[in-house]
């Protein structure tokens, strides 16, 4: 995940098997997404062409099962794997609980002449900026000034856009009283409000 990035979420996941007095009954792999207090419905891990697929055991498939986070796409996913009768399954299961909020519960104030690495977080004028470059500051470079070198990292929740921010595709803003929600990931200017840039955002 992308450096100070943190997600509460978890991935149960199980072998739904028969009661013992309907052995034949088939076996089917599920799974819940947690997040905090939120428990999604439960799911099919086993699938075939988009629809849910089971088996009948036809012999013991043992308790292997196993899986880990990735982040790959601007998502968190999660890769499970267990085991059927002909072999090792797996399937990756994509969260929809937003990982894009990075932004620490303090931050310094910016200043000249200080080494910043790549991803620090400084706040100037009450604002919070992330560095997009590694650089060392100087008078004139104050974050506002050299969008090529700062920017105002993902919102947490929905908030109004804003200029010099780094937006994640599914990421929603409010501007001039409508919502819209982020296409593309892109760091945003003047000149490409949502209204103005389709491409950019789609209108809800």
């Amino acid at each position: 995940m992308p450096a100070n990035s943190k997600s509460n979420t978890s991935v149960l996941y199980w072998v739904e098997a028969p009661r013992q007095s309907a052995a034949s009954s088939p076996l089917s792999a599920r799974y819940v997404l947690i997040n905090g207090d939120e428990v999604s419905a439960p799911a099919n891990l086993s699938v075939a062409n988009g629809a849910p697929r089971s088996w009948t055991p036809a012999q013991n498939v043992g308790d292997y099962m196993t899986g880990g986070f990735f982040f790959r796409n601007n998502a968190l996913n999660f890769l499970a794997q267990w085991v059927e009768p002909d072999g090792i399954k797996a399937n990756i299961v994509t969260t929809p609980f937003p990982t894009g909020c990075r932004v620490p519960a303090s931050t310094p104030a910016w200043a000249p002449t200080v080494n910043y690495p790549l991803g620090t977080f400084v706040s100037f004028n009450s604002i919070v900026y992330e560095a997009r470059q590694s650089h060392t500051s100087q008078t004139g470079w104050e974050p506002p000034n050299v969008p090529a070198l700062w920017e105002r990292p993902t919102p947490c929740n929905l908030a109004p856009w804003t200029n010099q921010t780094h937006y994640l595709v599914g990421g929603e803003v409010t501007f001039n009283g409508s919502r819209f929600k982020a296409r593309q990931e892109h760091v945003s200017q003047v000149g490409w409000e949502p209204p103005t840039v389709p491409a950019l955002w789609l209108l809800e």
